[in-house]
């Protein structure tokens, strides 16, 4: 009786051996991390834009939001993922709002060397153009 249980122990043993091994195998080649991809991936990419603007901004409050992109397109166009979701990610913990209303405004164009036109009724300025597409300016006439 003995011999039966130790046959049947060392059995269900071997049987969860080559399981755990062939898991592992499937594992390992299945699972293989491209480290050229780390840090490469177009959303790392996206916020590595932003990291000058976000040393100039306050370390929280809200600030303004203006793009080349049409109003309609900034929250769902494709290729951007929702550039002002993404936005909002590089530059949290400050919130970004879709508005020209806030003392600073976030400029985000990804047309080089586009005549950027700002509202008349605005008494909006350059404070630092980043070269990379993104623009700090100042609402002087702001709440």
């Amino acid at each position: 009786m003995k011999k039966n249980i130790l046959k049947d122990k060392l059995g269900i043993f071997i049987i969860i051996l080559f399981s755990l091994s062939s898991v592992t195998k499937m594992l390992i080649t299945e699972c293989k991390i491209d480290k050229e991809l780390i840090d490469h991936d177009s959303i790392s990419m996206y916020e590595r834009r932003f990291e000058g603007i976000k040393k100039s901004l306050p370390s929280h409050g809200v600030v303004g939001y203006l793009t080349d992109t049409r109003s309609e397109e900034v929250l769902k166009r494709a290729d951007s993922g929702g550039q002002l979701m993404l936005t909002q990610y590089a530059l949290s913990p400050v919130v970004v709002e879709n508005s020209l209303e806030h003392e600073f405004i976030v400029g985000n164009f990804h047309k080089p060397n586009m005549n950027i036109t700002l509202p008349v009724d605005k008494d909006i300025a350059v404070i630092k153009d980043f070269r990379n597409g993104i623009i700090l300016f100042k609402n002087k006439g702001s709440r």
